[in-house]
């Protein structure tokens, strides 16, 4: 199951992705006629998508896995913590029902090798859920991956839509949902973090729109 963040529309509400309902939404809906069971938020940070689905959800378990103790030490219980990497884990690891990777695979070195060890821990009728910011074609990939470091330092990659479902091909994936949604980011403080002049960050920013079920960049 894939939800695509294709980026902004000005008039709505400002809200990191994290912490973001309408983003939290898409990755519900996707999951609505699959039963939760086990779950793994791999790469899950402070566990917020995870608490967003228990709102509403019921699970055997929940585990959030993330590499950053301090992130990790603001999960909330009932859900489970495990200090750890995703590019690490194998079938020793457990079988899960459910395996979140919202935003986290444009970190690792090898996409398709985190998938396939993913894969791994997935039971049968079990479900990967993926959630990943998109280019609109691949000359806005390329130059983000390039220029933008600035926003996400460790980022390694920006895919399109296409290489997306390339590297789910590649990891022997088949894909049964998804969605694009747009989503809008406010800039600003991060850019007065990492010393950029906001103008820089005006001057760079690649406006999109959905348009049929299609993603175009604004001229």
């Amino acid at each position: 199951m894939l939800s695509l963040l294709a980026e902004p529309e000005p008039d709505e509400s400002p809200c990191p992705w994290p912490q973001s309902v309408h983003v939290a939404e898409a990755c519900a809906a996707l999951l609505l006629s699959h039963r939760l069971g086990t779950l793994l938020d791999a790469g899950g940070g402070a566990g917020y998508l995870t608490s967003y689905l228990l709102r509403s959800r019921v699970v055997d378990a929940a585990t959030v896995l993330d590499c950053n103790e301090s992130v990790l030490a603001q999960v909330t219980p009932p859900i489970q913590t495990r200090h750890g990497r995703l590019e690490e884990l194998d079938a020793a690891d457990g079988q899960y029902s459910t395996i979140l990777l919202r935003q986290v695979l444009h970190y690792v070195d090898s996409p398709e090798q985190a998938l396939r060890r993913v894969r791994q821990c997935l039971l049968p009728d079990g479900v990967i859920y993926v959630g990943q910011i998109v280019a609109p074609d691949t000359s806005s990939a390329s130059w983000l991956a390039a220029s933008a470091n600035w926003v996400s330092p460790t980022r390694r990659r920006v895919w399109t839509v296409n290489q997306m479902l390339t590297t789910f091909t590649a990891a022997d994936l088949c894909l049964a949902q998804a969605t694009v949604l747009s989503h809008w980011q406010p800039l600003a403080d991060r850019v007065r973090r990492n010393g950029v002049p906001h103008s820089v960050a005006t001057q760079h920013c690649l406006p999109l729109h959905e348009h049929r079920g299609t993603t175009w960049c604004r001229a």
